[in-house]
């Protein structure tokens, strides 16, 4: 249970900071991909504020962080944010290596 806790914190977090965003999108379907759109976003910027990813980007250039979503009811795969190595990172994440 600790996992799913963990990771569905997350999803309320991204809920929380989107709350003006997603009040204003009346239908569910609409609301709730939104929603995943907006988790997945935040995942992958999360992904580029660890070490490992920012110590990969100080030694190559080849690791771009991309983040999608699968609409199984469309058969689309939509980009949601390209993330290009040695992308700026807010000071306060960032590592020195």
């Amino acid at each position: 249970m600790g996992l799913i806790n963990k990771w569905l914190g997350n999803v309320k977090k991204g809920h929380a900071k989107q709350t003006v965003e997603l009040s204003n999108i009346s239908a569910k379907t609409r609301k709730f991909n939104s929603l995943v759109e907006l988790n997945v976003e935040g995942q992958v910027k999360n992904l580029s504020k660890t070490t490992f990813v920012q110590r990969t980007w100080s030694e190559i250039n080849l690791v771009p962080l991309h983040a999608w979503v699968f609409d199984m009811k469309m058969g689309i795969i939509e980009a949601i944010i390209n993330i290009e190595a040695h992308s700026k990172i807010d000071e306060i994440f960032r590592c020195e290596f």
